[in-house]
């Protein structure tokens, strides 16, 4: 009996994955739902000090509050990038050219290259 219980415990928490704060029908992953209260990030002292995982590294996706730059930071691609202060943010570009792909004088058929997207986001500053 004891088995099926347990079996039962965890079967629960597999089928219902998502999260709701002050909600009961969470709409995503994590649903945070507030009328008058903020999300306060985790706040350290320094980036380099930020592990969230076993080996000692924060994954991507990690957001942080440094309090010692005064920014909201974040890790894409084992980089930190930080929010400036005046609400922006640094953007990088990447080669979208394989080195080691094969070289070819002929041109591609237009359907076999990859569909290529430039996307910018805009972050403003919010005035009181």
């Amino acid at each position: 009996m004891k088995h099926v219980v347990y079996f039962l415990l965890f079967l629960s928490s597999i089928v219902y994955g998502q999260v709701g704060i002050n909600t009961s029908s969470p709409q995503g992953a994590l649903d945070i739902t507030s009328d008058n209260l903020g999300l306060v990030l985790p706040r350290v002292t320094s980036l380099e000090d930020v592990t969230n995982n076993q080996a000692g590294l924060a994954e991507d996706g990690t957001i942080v509050y440094d309090v010692s730059r005064a920014k909201t930071c974040f890790r894409v691609a084992n980089v930190w990038i930080c929010i400036a202060n005046d609400g922006t943010v640094a953007v990088t570009t990447t080669s979208l050219v394989d080195p080691n792909a094969e070289k070819s004088t002929q041109p591609k058929k237009k359907e076999d290259q990859p569909e290529t997207r430039n996307e910018m986001a805009v972050l403003e500053k919010e005035q009181h």
